[in-house]
C-alpha cells in the first residue's frame, strides 16, 4: 500500500546513483570504452579510478586530498595483486591456440572473465562506501574543476606520468603527456555528462 505524500515541502533530490550502475551506463554510451581502454592499455591507467575521478567530482562534494591519496591506493593496489593478474591470464588464455579441448578452454577463460568483473566490482563497491563516507552529495551544479583535479591527483598519485613514456602520440614534454591525458579525460567527461543537466 502507498501512502499519499500531504507534505508540501518540495522533493529532495535522488541520491547519485550507485557507482557501479552509474559505471555501467556510461561506459555503454558510444566513445567511452575506446577512451577508457586506450588510458588503460596504451597509458597504463585504471579505468575504475578513471571513473570513478568523474563520479565523485560530478556528484558529491569535495574529498580532502588525503582522502583522495587513500581511495587511489587502495584501489591501485586490489588492482595490481587481483584484477591486472586475471586480466593477464583472460588475454594470454585468448591468444594461445592450445591443444586439446577447445571447449574446456573457452569455458576457463570465460570463468577467469567472470572472476575480472568481480574484482571490478568489489574495487567499484569500496570506491562507491568510502565515496560517500567521506562526502556529502552535492545536488548543485556539476564542477568539471573537481573532477579534473581528482583525476590530476591520480595521475601524481600513481606517478603515471613517468611511465606514460611514448604511448601517446605528439607528447613530449612532462607538460605535454598530462595535457593529452586530461584532453582524453575531458573527451570522457563530455561524454558521461550528456543527459545528466
Amino acid at each position: 500500500m502507498t501512502q499519499e505524500n500531504t507534505d508540501d515541502s518540495p522533493e529532495t533530490p535522488a541520491q547519485p546513483g550507485v557507482f557501479w550502475d552509474w559505471s555501467m551506463d556510461v561506459y555503454t554510451r558510444t566513445g567511452v570504452a575506446e577512451r577508457l581502454l586506450r588510458l588503460q592499455d596504451e597509458c597504463g591507467l585504471n579505468v575504475n579510478l578513471i571513473l570513478w575521478c568523474l563520479w565523485a567530482g560530478d556528484h558529491f562534494t569535495a574529498l580532502k586530498d588525503q582522502e583522495v591519496v587513500s581511495l587511489v591506493r587502495l584501489t591501485e593496489e586490489w588492482s595490481d595483486r587481483i584484477t591486472q593478474p586475471l586480466r593477464g591470464v583472460r588475454r594470454w588464455i585468448k591468444g594461445r591456440d592450445l591443444p586439446g579441448d577447445s571447449e574446456a578452454t573457452n569455458e576457463l577463460r570465460q570463468g577467469v572473465k567472470a572472476l575480472e568483473l568481480d574484482a571490478e566490482k568489489i574495487s567499484q563497491s569500496s570506491l562507491n562506501a568510502l565515496t560517500r563516507q567521506n562526502a556529502d552529495a552535492d545536488y548543485g551544479e556539476i564542477e568539471p574543476e573537481r573532477a579534473r583535479h581528482y583525476f590530476h591527483k591520480y595521475l601524481a598519485i600513481g606517478g603515471h606520468l613517468d611511465t606514460v613514456g611514448s604511448a601517446l602520440e605528439n607528447a613530449g614534454e612532462l607538460g605535454e603527456k598530462e595535457k593529452a591525458l586530461v584532453a582524453l579525460f575531458d573527451e570522457i567527461a563530455d561524454l558521461a555528462r550528456e543527459g545528466e543537466t
